[in-house]
């Protein structure tokens, strides 16, 4: 499905609807009424959002775990297999015993 709706930024974005799949949305500040509250975790994506007018970032809709809908920058979606399966380095502590 696709169609013009209105962003939260009030501008027109065309709306398409894509097959919901698990992301990973990384440092992504809220847009709307509860703006200035992050949002980094899983979700699934819902649908994209392509700016009408040039100047807009593109976005994309979301779903949170708590089933809330949520706009963000489609730059911080990512694929979730692409997150690291482990920590790169050891604790501090964890380091610090090894070496006593």
């Amino acid at each position: 499905m696709t169609s013009i709706v209105t962003g939260p930024d009030g501008r027109a974005y065309l709306f398409t609807r894509v097959a919901d799949r698990p992301v990973f949305v990384a440092d992504m500040p809220r847009m709307g009424s509860a703006c200035g509250q992050p949002h980094t975790g899983h979700a699934t994506l819902l649908a994209q959002l392509d700016p009408v007018q040039p100047g807009s970032d593109p976005l994309a809709k979301v779903r949170l775990p708590t089933g809330r809908l949520i706009d963000v920058l489609a730059c911080y979606i990512h694929e979730p297999g692409a997150l690291a399966a482990r920590r790169i380095l050891p604790r501090a502590e964890a380091g610090r015993r090894a070496l006593a």
